[in-house]
């Protein structure tokens, strides 16, 4: 036997030494293939049946264990024709062989009870990933943006995701089955935890999806019934605002003011009834058009906003409705006035015929004086009433009168054509008794119309000389005061003119000695009231020129105390300061000139 292994040891030594280098790479390709099995990564499956079934047969030759015992029986024979030294390396070598190969078994045992679970898995996610390329691609419909600038638009939209939705409630029981069947599987603590990962996405993804395709099929349907809502109410907004104005252009004049201010009212609340329809049409119609305007393009944005601009233009009725009611209502209160004074001018023509007739046929003789003086009072009250029936006539022409007549306009109309023909037909009369007497009637006439405009005015400003004249609290106001006492000088001049026009006519008269008495009892009265405005105004003069020297000195004094970089010293400012006391002083003075302070003070 000796003899055997001495002349077959080198063919011996060659394959023992192959079996250990076999076993080796075995175990190296374990190693390598344990980590492709339980590599951090979802194979396809074809791709792992192949490391599968790599993996397997490697552990298979690893399980082998006729080599493990060839292997440590020829490696004991074979020490036998060793030195020592050669024969402990040989030991050593074989002993960290087994050992190694006795820590990897078990390893490559439970690794075998893993691969099947892996291959569970694989399976799993084989079978689920057609069924998720399916959900991604009605995912990916269903996440395209939503975009409709018309109501067709937002139908074809609708029956796009109805065929999803239908699509997905059809694959409903498939699909939520499959992860049923995972489930079952990730109850097993072997089952790789990826699988449970894939599970929850698919879930999520399937969830996602059908959640969002609801929302969008609610959101369409909401985009659908607004477009529906859009034409309604915009429909319902401009037939609110026909109805206003309608109403606006049935708001008319009423000569009757019984029945005008009752229409009035009644429009008040009609105007109010309008405006709260058209107030709440257009709250519904843009909250619509905010609906619509959710999934429209911009340029669509803007059509829609120009057309609903264009309506809202047109709401403006609700304001001319009540400028025009307003109107109305300043009308109702024009009319009653116009027709008090109308009133009053219908009774006067009998006053006048009365007057007429004392001066035909007076109680007690008259002289021709006095029939002059009565027959000129007349004609300047006829005048006077003509005057006012003139401006009352011009002012139903530029205010009252209406664009359409009516029976009550008319009746006013034919009232003041009534009053006008009495008028004239009295100052026919007084004429004709007037032309008796020459031009002394119009001498008369002419004086007393004079005295008429002088006596007012006189008496007006004898109580504006009594009382103080203001001056101005600034320069500016009592620039503005001296252009006021200016005009009331030109004023005066005016006056004194209308005094000497009557005294002209005055001297013309055949007897005029009581006009000459009353001129100069004016004269004198308006000599003094000019005499105050002749001295008012140099001391008003004065007193401005102080103001703008005291404004040139405040303005000094401000830069010395104020200004860093002056030179003013202590001394000029002090100067400066009682100069401007000067001036105050000065200013009191000419005030006290201008209002002098009264005896009983």
């Amino acid at each position: 036997m000796a003899s055997y292994w001495q002349e077959n040891f080198p063919l011996i030594k060659d394959v023992f030494d192959g079996r250990t280098t076999k076993l080796t790479d075995n175990m190296d390709a374990c190693d390598k293939s344990v980590t492709e099995v339980f590599a951090d990564k979802i194979y396809p499956l074809r791709e792992f049946r192949t490391i599968k079934e790599n993996f397997l047969t490697i552990a298979k030759n690893i399980e082998d264990r006729e080599l493990k015992d060839w292997i440590i029986k020829t490696s004991e024979q074979i020490q036998y024709g060793m030195d020592q030294k050669t024969s402990e390396g040989l030991s050593q070598k074989i002993d960290a062989l087994i050992g190694r190969l006795d820590s990897i078994l078990p390893k490559v045992r439970q690794a075998k009870d893993d691969v099947e679970s892996l291959w569970k898995a694989y399976t799993f996610t084989d079978e689920l990933t057609p069924q998720m390329e399916w959900l991604n691609d009605k995912a990916e419909q269903i996440n395209k943006p939503l975009t409709s600038d018309s109501a067709e638009e937002t139908e074809r939209l609708v029956e796009r995701v109805e065929s999803v939705i239908s699509q997905l409630e059809k694959k409903k029981k498939s699909f939520l089955g499959t992860l049923q069947q995972a489930g079952r599987l990730i109850s097993n603590p072997k089952i790789p935890k990826f699988l449970e990962r894939e599970v929850k996405n698919a879930r999520k993804v399937w969830d996602d999806t059908n959640k969002l395709a609801l929302d969008h099929l609610a959101k369409l349907q909401f985009n659908k019934e607004s477009w529906e809502k859009f034409e309604e109410q915009k429909n319902s907004l401009t037939a609110a605002i026909d109805l206003g104005e309608q109403e606006k252009s049935e708001i008319q004049r009423i000569y009757d003011l019984e029945k005008g201010i009752e229409d009035h009212k009644n429009r008040l609340k009609s105007a109010a009834e309008v405006r709260k329809n058209i107030e709440e049409a257009y709250k519904v119609f843009n909250a619509t058009k905010t609906s619509v305007q959710e999934l429209c393009s911009e340029e669509v944005k803007e059509v829609i906003d120009g057309e609903v601009n264009t309506i809202l233009e047109r709401a403006v009725v609700n304001d001319q409705i009540d400028d025009t009611l307003k109107a109305i209502d300043e009308f109702h209160v024009a009319l009653k006035e116009y027709l008090v004074d109308l009133k009053k001018l219908e009774s006067w023509p009998a006053k006048g015929q009365g007057k007429m007739m004392e001066l035909l046929h007076p109680d007690k003789p008259l002289t021709d004086q006095e029939k002059v003086v009565m027959t000129m009072e007349l004609m300047d009250d006829v005048a006077q009433e003509l005057e006012k029936h003139q401006n009352h006539s011009q002012l139903w022409t530029d205010k009252l009168s209406p664009s359409k007549t009516s029976p009550e306009s008319e009746r006013i109309v034919l009232r003041m054509s009534a009053v006008h023909r009495k008028l004239l037909a009295l100052q026919k009369d007084v004429d004709k008794e007037a032309a008796q007497y020459g031009d002394d009637v119009k001498n008369l006439a002419e004086v007393m119309k004079c005295n008429k405009k002088f006596d007012p005015w006189v008496v007006k400003n004898e109580e504006k000389i009594r009382d103080p004249i203001e001056m101005g609290a600034t320069l500016e106001a009592a620039q503005d005061n001296l252009k006021a006492i200016i005009g009331w000088k030109a004023e005066s001049l005016d006056m004194k003119a209308v005094l000497d026009k009557g005294n002209a006519a005055a001297k013309l008269m055949s007897s005029h000695e009581n006009a000459d008495q009353v001129y100069h009892a004016f004269v004198k009265r308006w000599e003094v009231v000019h005499a105050k405005i002749l001295e008012v105004i140099p001391l008003t003069e004065s007193f401005i020129k102080l103001w703008e020297e005291q404004a040139v000195m405040a303005e000094k004094i401000q830069d010395g105390i104020t200004d860093p970089h002056t030179t003013m010293e202590l001394p000029q400012l002090e100067k400066l300061f009682m100069d401007m006391k000067t001036l105050m002083f000065e200013k009191q003075i000419i005030m006290k000139k201008i209002n002098p302070p009264s005896k009983d003070a």
